[in-house]
């Protein structure tokens, strides 16, 4: 979906989206970015595209991935003896976002290759799987989470 499309999806939907995870072609880092169509309720207000009366623009909120990761418990998973793979479903395909520094094959930043040695190294651990999904605004996350020495067996 090309960035034109998002946009006026997201003007379509009157509601909040999040577009990514993505690259910046800034800074080269990942991020995310949440878009909110904002309407003037205005007798004789004419927006920017004749298309969508009332549309006034976007308010935006860009997060870098990083920042996020780092603002959470994710970032001492692996001092706390866990170890985790934390990633995107989109367009059918599944998009790296983060991983403990102990996940094998882990791309650099967030990563579109179809080869994704880094899930199959997290799916080889036994995980936990966690699904972050929120369909009308387009969300699908999904955290793998295992015991980073693995799961102890008991004999009893």
């Amino acid at each position: 979906q090309s960035r034109y499309d998002g946009a006026v999806a997201t003007i379509k939907a009157r509601a909040v989206v999040f577009v990514g995870p993505l690259v910046l072609k800034q800074n080269n880092k990942a991020a995310i970015i949440a878009r909110f169509p904002v309407f003037v309720d205005q007798p004789g207000f004419k927006g920017p595209e004749s298309k969508f009366p009332g549309w006034w623009g976007f308010a935006s909120m860009l997060t870098e991935i990083s920042d996020l990761v780092e603002a959470t418990p994710l970032s001492s998973m692996l001092y706390n003896g866990y170890s985790y793979v934390l990633y995107a479903k989109t367009g059918g395909k599944d998009v790296f976002i983060a991983a403990s520094e102990d996940a094998e094959g882990k791309p650099a930043q967030i990563n579109l290759d179809p080869e994704t040695p880094w899930l199959t190294f997290a799916q080889g651990r036994q995980p936990v799987s966690i699904e972050f999904k929120l369909s009308e605004m387009e969300v699908h996350w999904v955290m793998l989470l295992w015991p980073n020495q693995g799961w102890s067996t008991h004999s009893g």
